[in-house]
């Protein structure tokens, strides 16, 4: 019943904790000071 809501929380856990610690702008928009600027 809540399998795939399980599942959506982790990712949604993940990505959030990769957000702020990831050096590729593509992952997400919140990267203003990525050091690669977006072609």
């Amino acid at each position: 019943m809540g399998n795939g809501e399980w599942e959506r929380k982790i990712q949604f856990n993940n990505y959030q904790s990769l957000v702020p610690i990831t050096p590729y702008p593509q992952r997400g928009p919140r990267v203003p000071q990525s050091p690669v600027p977006n072609p």
